[in-house]
């Protein structure tokens, strides 16, 4: 158990740590405000929330009851901001003529509706005192599965079926046209946005398969534990399950920052400038503070 709370202890520091970085990034680089970002940001919160204070609660032991609550609130935020991903990409490919619009006019809406649900659902317990015993909160968690966790998975997967069968069907058209003619080549252009759109989908769609596969104990437990049948938990799937969370939220961001183009960039350049700072320094031609802010915006407005 000693082994156990150490490598959580070491995973809650690093999951907030990095979730941090994601943050600060999108608020510092322009080239990183995108609406998309914007999601990310939400998801990388509700990351940064587990690490920060559901790890820090369970190793101090805190209340069955709280550690509940908030466990409920990150899984169904998690739910919620994956499922606001999938729509910004579902939107992006299949109707780009009306997603600046829809995101200029309700991005900060689906945002915040989209940590309310979890947190007003999560709290719904506070209504019977959180007797976990009566057969109201049976209900509730019958409902929180298969309503919050189910369903929501079921339509997260048909809009990555429904993007990726448009770019099935946008790489076979691109296909068969040819290249010499103008109008042809703008369906190229067309063609490639699509594909780099898509690209896009799909690492949000491997961060949805991760969170599946590290929520599933805790979904299973849930489920198990509220029929009655505790002998179907074996003692090893708790700590395990605490591990896999773990590894799912720390994930993350290391998948931005490699994956998605705009954050590889800007943290290439950052490395960059840090190797040439230290390189100058060496040569005894340090530049300075004026001089290295310019470089760096001049930089950053290129890749814009």
């Amino acid at each position: 158990m000693v082994v156990l709370d150490v490598v959580l202890g070491v995973l809650g520091t690093l999951i907030a740590l990095e979730n941090i970085v994601v943050c600060v990034l999108v608020i510092c680089y322009k080239s990183l405000r995108t609406y998309t970002n914007g999601f990310i940001v939400s998801l990388a919160v509700a990351d940064f929330l587990y690490g920060a204070l559901i790890i820090p609660l369970f190793l101090a032991n805190a209340s069955e009851v709280i550690n509940s609550y908030i466990l409920s609130m990150v899984l169904l935020a998690n739910i919620t901001t994956l499922m606001s991903v999938t729509f910004d990409r579902y939107l992006i490919v299949l109707h780009p003529f009306v997603y600046d619009t829809f995101m200029a006019r309700y991005f900060f809406v689906v945002v915040i509706v989209s940590w309310l649900v979890p947190i007003s659902v999560s709290l719904i317990p506070l209504f019977y005192a959180s007797n976990f015993t009566q057969t109201g909160h049976k209900v509730y968690v019958y409902f929180l599965v298969i309503l919050g966790v189910v369903i929501p998975y079921f339509l997260i997967l048909l809009g990555y079926i429904r993007i990726f069968q448009h770019v099935v069907r946008q790489v076979k058209y691109l296909a068969r046209l040819d290249p010499a003619r103008d109008d042809e080549g703008k369906a190229r252009q067309e063609g490639k946005r699509v594909t780099s759109e898509a690209y896009v989908a799909r690492i949000f769609a491997i961060i949805a398969a991760i969170f599946i596969v590290s929520w599933m104990p805790v979904v299973y437990m849930t489920f198990v534990g509220n029929i009655g049948r505790q002998d179907l938990i074996p003692k090893a799937l708790q700590m395990v399950s605490w591990v896999t969370l773990s590894l799912g939220s720390l994930v993350n961001a290391p998948i931005y920052a490699y994956a998605k183009k705009d954050f590889r960039g800007v943290m290439k350049r950052i490395i960059f400038y840090k190797r040439r700072r230290v390189t100058l320094r060496n040569e005894g031609d340090e530049p300075n503070t004026a001089q290295y802010m310019i470089s760096i915006k001049s930089d950053t407005n290129s890749d814009l």
